[in-house]
């Protein structure tokens, strides 16, 4: 977080101006001099999609009901926004215990 009093710019530290396509590296190569040697091709799988099972009409689909479909995870849930009864949940020692509901 950058310091109220400090002199420096804060629109260099905000993202609320960016426009579509930024690019984060060159940013940080013209205003700070810094070269990354960022390779996505060590962190993903490159899908060749002229081979792929499903088209993409149908992949979309199936992620919009993974990524908001009901589930029984509450961490999952949680993520999806969706609400989470965290009732029977009790904290104890930095780690969570579950308590079973007295009905």
């Amino acid at each position: 977080m950058p310091d109220p009093d400090d002199s420096a710019d804060a629109s260099m530290f905000g993202l609320e101006e960016s426009e579509p396509g930024w690019d984060q590296f060159a940013v940080n190569e013209s205003k700070f001099g810094y070269q990354t040697g960022w390779n996505e091709d060590f962190y993903t799988v490159r899908l060749d999609k002229n081979n792929c099972r499903i088209d993409e009409e149908t992949a979309a689909r199936l992620a919009r009901e993974i990524e908001h479909g009901d589930t029984s995870n509450p961490h999952l849930a949680e993520e999806r926004g969706q609400e989470v009864d965290d009732s029977g949940v009790s904290i104890c020692c930095d780690s969570f215990v579950f308590v079973e509901p007295v009905v």
